[in-house]
Parts: structure tokens; C-alpha cells; sequence
């Protein structure tokens, strides 16, 4: 079973590679699934530059996890598993790219869209730690609007404009509820 230091350690170990590649990422996490013990990695250990091949390692000792590369982003996530939420089409959504990502990301999580499939799957909305993390950008910020795109699609193009930063999307039963964090 993967601990919630598990998911931590995992979301960690993640998030150090695309510090240390300054890409821009994405996570999936089920602290309820059952899966392989996150295990210490020492990812300074790793003799290799390459991002695939550092990925490799990381997800290598979690076979229930996988990633790969979408829209310019690497995700990392569950194999197998379809998340609904993160599938979501959005007909219409805008942000600043100069925007505080908290309230992006509210603003994403409280679409018409999504508030649906939230009720028809009795998902339970978690509170928002932070999630969706990149440092501010210095440039001045210009509006982007995005047409019918999937939520997942919507938090790989925050991230990949600002050209780092990570998305994380976890779920977990709390109280007997499926509840979502982002």
C-alpha cells in the first residue's frame, strides 16, 4: 500500500527531477491504492543526465505507476487508471498567465464542468495545498483563453507556459468519501 509518506516521498522525488531538468510536470496520486512501497531513492545516486532515464528510475520500483510526456509535460501516473476529473472537458476557460496558481486552480476546480462530474461521482472537495506549484513569473502576464480542453490538458498548459512547476492530483478516502485534492 502506498503511504501517504509514500505519496509524499514519490511527489518529492518527482518534483526534485524537474527541478533539477526545469521541466514542467504533472502527478496523479491514490493514497489508498494499493501498490509498491515508495522506497528512499537517492537521486543524486542516478549517473545519468537524461530526464527519460531519471524518470525511469523513479517510477522502476512502483510498477502500478507510469509516465510519459503529454502536451509538453510530464506526467506522472497511476497505470491503468482512468481519472474522470482530470478528463473533464472545459467548454471555455481563462486565465492570467501573472495569476496566483491557488486561485487558477480554484477557479478551474468550480467550472460548471467539473462541479458536475464532482456531484454525479460524490467526490468530496479537499482543500487545495498548494497543488499546482511554480514559482511566479517575471513577465508580465497576457490572458489565455482555452476552448474544450480537458482539465488535465488545462493544468499541463499552466505549467508548460510558465516552462516549469508541478500539478498534483490526489485522491483519497477520508470519512468513508472519495476526496479530491488538487
Amino acid at each position: 500500500m502506498l503511504t501517504q509518506n509514500g505519496c509524499d516521498q514519490l511527489r518529492e522525488d518527482f518534483k526534485e527531477i524537474l527541478l533539477a531538468e526545469n521541466a514542467p510536470g504533472g502527478m496523479v496520486i491514490f493514497h489508498n491504492s494499493d501498490c509498491a512501497e515508495v522506497r528512499d531513492l537517492d537521486l543524486s545516486a542516478i549517473e545519468t543526465d537524461s530526464l527519460n532515464e531519471r524518470l525511469d528510475v523513479l517510477v522502476k520500483g512502483l510498477p502500478s505507476y507510469g509516465w510519459r510526456k503529454r502536451d509538453g509535460v510530464v506526467n506522472v501516473e497511476p497505470r491503468g487508471i482512468k481519472v474522470e476529473l482530470l478528463e473533464t472537458q472545459v467548454a471555455y476557460f481563462a486565465y492570467k498567465t501573472s495569476s496566483n496558481l491557488d486561485s487558477v486552480a480554484d477557479s478551474l476546480i468550480h467550472t460548471a464542468e467539473v462541479r458536475q462530474v464532482v456531484a454525479n461521482s460524490n467526490l468530496l472537495d479537499g482543500l487545495y495545498f498548494g497543488g499546482l506549484q511554480s514559482p511566479p513569473s517575471k513577465k508580465p502576464g497576457t490572458e489565455v483563453v482555452l476552448h474544450n480542453k480537458s482539465v488535465r490538458q488545462i493544468l499541463n498548459d499552466i505549467v508548460q507556459r510558465r516552462k516549469r512547476g508541478l500539478w498534483v492530483y490526489s485522491e483519497q478516502i477520508f470519512d468513508h468519501r472519495r476526496t479530491f485534492t488538487l
